[in-house]
């Protein structure tokens, strides 16, 4: 009882601690702006609290801190900044439209990229289109997209495509290019190494692979090399489309793998990607731009940072 106590006690002063982060080494006015406008320490934690949760805050370091000050205050000045060019312009947030932006973008990257944004959203819990709507109902990232497509439109003759560029982006980076080893395997599965035997003598003797598949196996999934146990891959990346593999111990089970389809490592074309790598070269020249008109403005409102 006294230890269960204890921690309870630990527990709440460690939550009381969590919701009052010291910020004191920051000083009292964190940033000016305008001819007398300032921000203060405790507007830089309600920035601090709006972008992270307390918890968080309370684990990080003065130094990641100071960073993170940095720049959700940088963010805020940013936002008034956009929020008036946009408005002076008669620019209106359009969520569908970004939506839309997104979803056609990521259409059009190689296969290989949008297989890896779509593994990492799956390993974050989430999934493409489920992201894309949570961008378009962040305030911030929506003012961000509306302020890069006036900045698009209002300087499209400014930020000139140069395709000379996309070929040696493309050969300084090809490793961006890259499609890994995959093979496109199904297996009959077995719970005994006997059954697994007598599965793979009838495949010796004549029976076809499709033909055992439908009462004792399925589609096993498309692997890179080194997504499998090691002990797999050392079979699996030794067969050639249309071959077996022998009897495989495979978790609490035996496998039987065939080699649907081996695809060897390669590089996607030029060709294939260059739309893509110019348009991304674009993007990257108008980002630019937006930082550049960002910073004039900054110097505008005489925005300075106190730390």
């Amino acid at each position: 009882m006294k230890n269960l106590f204890l921690l309870l006690l630990s527990n709440l002063v460690l939550s009381v601690c969590a919701t009052e982060p010291d910020i004191n080494f920051l000083p009292q006015k964190t940033a000016f702006y305008g001819q007398s406008n300032s921000l203060s320490r405790a507007d830089t934690l309600k920035l601090l609290q709006r972008r992270f949760d307390i918890e968080k805050i309370s684990r990080m370091s003065e130094g990641e801190l100071k960073t993170a000050a940095r720049q959700v205050i940088t963010n805020e000045i940013n936002r008034v900044i956009m929020k008036r060019i946009i408005e002076k312009h008669n620019v209106k947030p359009d969520a569908k439209t970004m939506i839309s932006t997104l979803r056609t973008g990521h259409a059009a990257l190689p296969l290989t990229r949008r297989q890896a944004i779509e593994k990492k959203l799956a390993g974050d819990g989430t999934t493409f289109e489920k992201y894309i709507h949570e961008c378009a109902a962040d305030s911030f990232k929506l003012l961000g997209f509306t302020f890069l497509q006036w900045v698009e439109n209002s300087r499209r003759v400014q930020i000139a495509q140069d395709h000379q560029e996309a070929e040696n982006f493309y050969r300084m980076n090809q490793q961006l290019f890259l499609v890994p080893e995959t093979a496109i395997l199904s297996r009959l599965n077995a719970d005994s190494e006997e059954k697994a035997k007598i599965l793979y003598t009838k495949l010796q003797l004549g029976e076809t692979f499709a033909s055992l598949l439908r009462k004792h196996g399925n589609h096993y999934g498309t692997f890179q090399r080194g997504e499998l146990a090691p002990e797999l891959d050392a079979v699996i990346f030794k067969l050639s489309t249309g071959q077996y593999s022998h009897p495989v111990k495979n978790g609490a089970g035996w496998d039987i793998i065939h080699m649907d389809k081996y695809s060897p490592l390669s590089f996607i074309p030029f060709e294939d990607v260059k739309i893509f790598i110019e348009r991304q070269l674009y993007l990257r020249k108008i980002q630019l731009e937006s930082d550049n008109i960002l910073r004039e403005e900054q110097k505008k409102l005489n925005f300075i940072l106190n730390f």
